[in-house]
């Protein structure tokens, strides 16, 4: 059998629906601060429990809170 190369390769649909997830998150951060500077939701504990959550890590993962 011929393989197709001009197909492009779908993602899992975990990853698929993690992605919609991660997305889904990042779009109602900026939502819900407005004005933010670009990739401030990365020093918001929340967000990233959150995203944590979605990837499928500790909640506190990467955290460096005292």
């Amino acid at each position: 059998m011929e393989e197709d190369f001009d197909r492009p390769e779908r993602p899992h649909p975990k990853v698929q629906a993690r992605s919609l997830a991660f997305n889904q998150l990042l779009r109602e951060w900026i939502t819900a601060h407005p004005g933010a500077p670009d990739l401030a939701m990365w020093d918001d504990p929340e967000f990233v429990r959150a995203a944590n959550v979605i990837d499928g890590r500790d909640p506190n993962y990467g955290l460096n809170e005292a």
